[in-house]
Formats: structure tokens, sequence, C-alpha cells
């Protein structure tokens, strides 16, 4: 699994929520009594909050997928070996050794994908009118948040999914 295909369940998780939101909107205020049959979703009906939420949902998406893979190449790292043979000993060992820091992976992958569509867009709403060195500096802020936030969490995770054995780190 590569970026481009965490990058697409991000996407795609985070469009889905977005969605989730407004339909769940349109149909508590009733929006849909007018016999509008309207497919289009105005994804500036949501709030800043709900921008945020869906930002933060989709990442977690993406960290339930890439958490096993991350474990694997962390064991590939500390003890050699190819991808197959670690995959056939884990899942033999036990299947549920490859969930383990998938709670901080989730963390990390949401806190990260809220800062690029989620404050990203949201930064950028206050002024529209402004050049590239404005959304620079929105992506640039949003960035900076990203990563002191999600740095933790990635810490936590590494030496969870290192100490499977968890002699020095029993869990979150």
């Amino acid at each position: 699994i590569g970026l481009s295909s965490l990058t697409a369940i991000q996407f795609y998780g985070t469009g889905a929520i977005k969605h989730l939101i407004l339909r769940n909107k349109m149909a508590s205020t009733s929006l849909n009594d007018n016999n509008n049959n309207s497919t289009s979703i105005n994804f500036g009906a949501l709030s800043q909050t709900e921008i945020l939420i869906s930002s933060l949902g989709g990442g977690m998406l993406s960290g339930i997928v890439c958490s096993p893979w991350e474990l694997i190449m962390i064991q590939q790292q500390r003890f050699g070996g190819g991808l197959l043979s670690h995959v056939k000993r884990l899942s033999t060992a036990n299947i549920f050794l490859l969930t383990r820091g998938m709670i901080p992976s989730m963390g990390r992958e949401g806190i990260f994908t809220m800062g690029y569509l989620g404050i990203t867009p949201i930064l950028e709403t206050y002024n529209r009118d402004q050049g590239f060195v404005y959304k620079f500096g929105c992506a640039m802020i949003s960035g900076t948040f990203a990563t002191i936030l999600s740095h933790p969490f990635d810490t936590v995770k590494t030496c969870m999914q290192g100490d499977l054995k968890q002699q020095h780190f029993k869990g979150v």
C-alpha cells in the first residue's frame, strides 16, 4: 500500500462523511419536501466543525488500512526478512497482532488529514481574494499544526509495533 492509496482513502472517506452529514442535515430540515430531486450537494453548507470532523474521520479510516502494513514494515526493519515471512509469522502467532498500534495510527492519520483537508480550506475561506503567498501561509500553518499534534501518536504507534511481545510498551 503506497502513499497514493492512503491519500485516496483519506479523500474518499472525508467526502463520504461530508455527504452523510449533509444528507442528515437535509433530512432534519426537510429540504427534500419540495420534490427537489437534485443530487448536487453544496459542501459550503457545512460548518467549520463539520469540516474538521469529516476530515478527521477520513484520516482515521486510512489509519485502519495503513497500521498493519506499517507493523510489518517495522518488524522487517528490526529483524530482516521478507514481507510474506512476516505476514505468515504474525498471522500464525496471533492474527490480532496485526491490530497492535492501530488506535495511535488512526489518531495520527486523522490529525494529519484534518490539517490538509480541514484546517487549510477553513483558513483559505477567510480571504479568498489573496494569491499564492496567502494560500501557502495557510498550508504552512495547518501543516505545522498537524505535524506537532500527530507526532506523539506516531511515536506511540511505532513503539507499540516494534515491541510485539509487550516487554516495554504494553498498550495505549
